[in-house]
This record gives structure tokens, sequence and C-alpha cells, in this order.
């Protein structure tokens, strides 16, 4: 068990130090400590926070931002309960009605998308017509998924 002025120690930072201009460094060395004592934080701080289900899909690596992201829900009296999808799965979670994204029922859903996301492009030298229907074809693709996303009940989404 974790010394009660040390979990003081952590909620004093969480609660009232200043996150927002802390060295992304110092941030993320923070987010790695206060994860080994996060359980324990919960059984003494937990009944004041809300908890909030929050899924993250990306094409990029969520791990380190997620550990971050943690402490700044904390300040704001937010316990999140994370589902990540896997590297690269937005397409494959928010297609498949069954996926764990959508067992898990989230509350919020963050979607952390990047240029590698467009696979292919108009060969060169195509015509107007042809680099208008692949357009198309991406805006309809990109309009399915955040379709499927605000069909989760009750999910705010954020990308």
């Amino acid at each position: 068990m974790q010394n009660k002025s040390k979990l003081a120690d952590y909620r004093t930072i969480i609660t009232d130090g200043d996150l927002l201009h802390m060295d992304s460094a110092k941030l993320l060395s923070l987010a790695r400590r206060f994860g080994k004592v996060e359980n324990e934080y919960l059984l003494h701080y937990g009944d004041d926070l809300i908890k909030k289900k929050v899924a993250v899909l990306g094409s990029i690596t969520t791990h380190y931002i997620l550990k971050i992201l943690k402490l700044f829900l904390y300040k704001n009296g937010i316990s999140p309960n994370y589902y990540e999808g896997e590297y690269d799965g937005i397409a494959t979670e928010l297609l498949d009605r069954n996926s764990g994204m959508y067992h898990f029922q989230p509350e919020i859903l963050l979607i952390f998308t990047y240029h590698t996301d467009i696979k292919n492009y108009p060969q060169l030298f195509s015509s107007t017509e042809e680099v208008a229907a692949w357009v198309d074809e991406k805006v309809s693709f990109y309009a399915q998924l955040w379709a499927n996303a605000a069909a989760i009940n009750g999910c705010q989404i954020f990308q």
C-alpha cells in the first residue's frame, strides 16, 4: 500500500498543478509514475470522480497520448476507463458492429487519424472526372465511418 501522503501529493499535483504548461517529458514521467499508483489512488479518491468509458481509435500510436490525457481527465474530475483499438484499426473497428469498441459501448470516442490513412491516390495526369470520382469515393468512405460512429448511442466523438 502506498504512503497516504504520497497519494495526497499526486492528488495535489493533478488537481492543483499546472499540467498545461508542464514540459512534455516531465508530463510523461509523471504519467508513468502515476500509472503505478493509479489503482490505489482510485481507492482513495475515486468516489469524487465521474467515471467515463473512453474508446480510442488511431492510425498512430496512442499509448503515450493516453497516459498524459489521463492526467488531464483526472484534473477535470473524470476517471477514464479506456478501450484502445488496434493500431491503424479505425475503419476495422467502426465498420464491424461486432468489434470490441462496439461491445465496450463508449461514452466518448477519440479518433486519431493521420495522413497515411489514405492509401491510394489518383494516377498522375488523371482526368478531372477521375479525380472527382476518387474524391467522391473517399468522402463516401469517411462519411460511412462517421455515420457508424454517430450511431453509437450517447457517445461524444472527437477527431
